[in-house]
């Protein structure tokens, strides 16, 4: 009973951690896409005078 219970658990855990893992991997495909796009808006855009559009810090 007590091994069943811990092979349950800890495959419970490893569920969990990988899942964890590649939400991780996608977040940071997510918001490396938005630089990709934003940094493509900015290069397209700019023959819009610096006087209409906001100054954006990017790190």
């Amino acid at each position: 009973m007590g091994i069943s219970l811990f092979a349950i658990g800890a495959l419970g855990m490893l569920i969990f951690g990988y899942a964890g893992w590649k939400g991780q991997q996608n977040i940071r495909a997510l918001i490396h896409d938005f630089d990709q796009k934003i940094e493509y808006f900015y290069k397209a855009h700019k023959n819009v005078s610096s006087s209409k559009r906001k100054k954006v810090k990017h790190s």
